[in-house]
């Protein structure tokens, strides 16, 4: 067992839900280039109000602040925020190739499998089971690439 307590677990599953969510991985990426937020509600098509909970809860997560100083910023990256947009641009190359593999493996294998499963779908079968059971071989198939990548 890990050595982090139920409080610990929590306390990363909080931040975790902070980060698991486009329009805040947007803002932080906006504040780590010391860019407006303001833009953000055209490129995500969201109001004022929805950004603003959104900065609410990076706060909330202590991922931003609101500096205090006179002539700054409305908003700022703390340094567990400026951790996490490193962390979010060190890997996003990395797992995006991975998840792009796995994509043209689920692919081939999808062509290669067409006929049963298009007998599958004849037969009025669920073919859910079938498409877990291929994303799982894309999956060992790129194994050992994927870890190389990661």
């Amino acid at each position: 067992m890990s050595d982090l307590s139920t409080d610990d677990i929590n306390a990363l599953a909080d931040l975790y839900q902070a980060l698991g969510n486009k329009t805040r991985l947007h803002v932080l990426i906006q504040l780590s280039q010391d860019e407006p937020v303001s833009q953000l509600t055209d490129e995500l098509g969201i109001t004022r109000s929805g950004l603003q909970k959104n900065i609410e809860r990076l706060i909330d997560s202590e991922l931003v602040y609101r500096p205090q100083q006179e002539d700054s910023k409305t908003y700022a990256l703390t340094p567990l925020g400026n951790r996490y947009v490193d962390l979010l641009e060190q890997d996003a190359e990395h797992s995006l190739t991975v998840l792009e593999d796995l994509e043209e493996e689920l692919k081939q294998l999808e062509e290669e499998e067409k006929d049963t499963r298009e007998t599958l779908e004849e037969a009025g079968v669920d073919v859910t089971e079938f498409e877990q059971k291929l994303k799982a071989e894309a999956w060992q198939n790129i194994w050992e690439e994927a870890e190389k990548t990661l």
